[in-house]
């Protein structure tokens, strides 16, 4: 079995060799990583090559117009709800109409007074009512187009009992309808 040979006994023109070899790779390393530095810097300095055309066009004489939202009323007749006497309730049939362009989901709110009850009811007076109490928004339609109308019934009560109003009191109220815009 032999033992390699050390570095003294090699002869010179081996180690010449893997000196030679070892300047040429280093020297290979070194211009690949010049050429490199080199390309880096000339497409930084330049910008690059593009090979995409770029063009535009103007859209001119063309308007944007906002759409309007808008609710109507009508149909009501305050003297319908006079000389009530507690327990008697009065229906009244309204109209509300989408007036605008927007389409709206309409919801109705409004405030019970002393002695009175509010109720609501999507579809007229046969429909399923709902009282009007603070904080409440029953839905009246749920997409009512541009210039589409909907029906529906007011319910004033005057309240009985101990809740009753007063003789020949009088009470304002007021039922706001909302509209927000739906898509």
């Amino acid at each position: 079995m032999s033992q390699p040979s050390s570095p003294a006994s090699q002869p010179r023109r081996l180690r010449r060799a893997r000196v030679r070899r070892a300047q040429r790779v280093r020297g290979l390393v070194a211009s690949a990583l010049s050429a490199t530095a080199l390309l880096l810097v000339a497409l930084t300095g330049v910008g690059g090559t593009y090979a995409m055309w770029v063009d535009g066009a103007a859209v001119t004489g063309t308007t944007v117009q906002s759409g309007t939202a808008a609710l109507s009323l009508s149909g009501i007749d305050s003297a319908l709800v006079s000389n009530m006497l507690p327990g008697e309730s009065v229906r009244q049939t309204m109209t509300v109409t989408n007036t605008g362009q927007a389409a709206l989901a309409v919801t109705a709110t409004g405030a019970a007074v002393a002695g009175f009850e509010l109720r609501i009811a999507a579809g007229g007076c046969s429909g399923t009512f709902t009282t009007l109490a603070t904080g409440a928004h029953p839905s009246i339609a749920t997409k009512l187009a541009g210039s589409q109308f909907t029906t529906v019934c007011l319910e004033v009560r005057a309240l009985s009992g101990t809740a009753a109003p007063a003789p020949g009191a009088a009470a304002d109220y007021t039922v706001t309808f909302d509209g927000t815009q739906v898509r």
